[in-house]
């Protein structure tokens, strides 16, 4: 046979004369254990080009070779010259959670944090609001201002708050009328009014956070559920009698609004 020394390890028999081609075995480990594969590892012929590849499981990306390669592309190749062993380095994943809150409160939990990381994540609402709800992927319960997500890539989740919406009552008595009632928002000054009827005034407020209890047209500072009511009370009125000379004229001086008042008139002697 005419062979080149480059054919050499193809035909060379080993030393014990088995008949079977020299042979050695490549070992090709993952580190840490369950971050990926690596195909190509195995027994192979003497001088046979052995081709290494890494694929990172899930969550996880290739980093470097170590052992008889420092190589830090993903695929490498080795000679079957020897027994050979290789350990594929994995690094874990590290993704970005951004929370935000929109007006009335404020949100926690934003950060860096590895792939599969449950992170916690909360919403406090300001004075005067409530927590409406998360939106965003991986929320495990998006109607709860205490929740979690599940890190398998970056996250943006954003919190929703409602301004507090209070109850107004306003009532008066038989002799006039009030306006006002409803439903306000928070923080906000809603306008009441009283209107006495005719022969009637205004007595002022009763109840808590009205701007002026003496105006009858005024604002009520709602931050809570308020009722108010207010008491209108009967005018009365003054009667003087001034008689001319000749007599006397009698009547009581304080009368109520509506009521007849009597007048008496008395001449006097001669008259």
């Amino acid at each position: 046979w005419n062979l080149a020394d480059s054919d050499w390890p193809k035909f060379r028999r080993d030393n014990l004369g088995t008949g079977r081609w020299p042979s050695y075995q490549i070992d090709a480990n993952a580190s840490p254990a369950g971050s990926g594969t690596i195909a190509g590892a195995g027994v192979h012929n003497e001088g046979a080009t052995a081709t290494l590849t890494a694929s990172a499981s899930t969550g996880y990306t290739f980093s470097n070779w170590s052992g008889d390669s420092n190589e830090t592309n993903g695929t490498i190749t080795l000679a079957a010259t020897q027994h050979r062993s290789v350990t594929a380095h994995f690094t874990l994943n590290s993704y970005t959670l951004t929370a935000t809150g929109g007006t009335g409160g404020s949100v926690s939990g934003a950060g860096v944090f590895n792939y599969g990381t449950v992170a916690a994540i909360s919403a406090t609402p300001d004075t005067g609001y409530s927590f409406k709800d998360w939106t965003g992927d991986g929320i495990a319960e998006l109607n709860a201002s205490n929740t979690t997500v599940l890190i398998t890539q970056d996250r943006n989740v954003t919190a929703t708050f409602t301004i507090d919406q209070h109850t107004l009552i306003a009532s008066g008595g038989a002799f006039g009328s009030v306006s006002g009632d409803g439903i306000f928002d928070w923080n906000s000054s809603a306008p009441i009014l009283a209107t006495p009827n005719t022969g009637y005034s205004f007595t002022g407020w009763i109840g808590t956070g009205i701007t002026n209890p003496s105006d009858a047209n005024t604002t009520i500072l709602m931050t809570e559920d308020r009722n108010i009511s207010t008491t209108f009370l009967i005018n009365t009125y003054t009667l003087i009698a001034s008689p001319a000379d000749g007599g006397n004229v009698s009547s009581s001086a304080s009368h109520e609004h509506g009521t007849q008042a009597t007048v008496t008139a008395t001449p006097l002697t001669g008259y």
